[in-house]
């Protein structure tokens, strides 16, 4: 059986995540930026300050994609 969770998408995931953060304080002073780049890209920078995944280590991920092909 498949959980609702792994059926969302990533965005529904990042938005579930960042109202579990919403605290009437954190929002105010932290989140996440999604913006564009040049060539096509897009960035994503999510503060983690003040949420249990603060003092959580992880590798940066890098996925680039042909703009023409997906």
């Amino acid at each position: 059986m498949t959980s609702s969770r792994s059926l969302a998408s990533p965005f529904q995931r990042l938005q579930r995540w960042y109202k579990a953060q919403c605290d009437g304080d954190w929002e105010h002073s932290y989140g996440v930026s999604i913006g564009t780049l040049d060539n096509p890209r897009w960035s994503l920078k999510i503060d983690l300050v003040d949420t249990p995944l603060q003092d959580k280590s992880f590798t940066e991920v890098k996925r680039d994609y042909d703009h023409k092909t997906g």
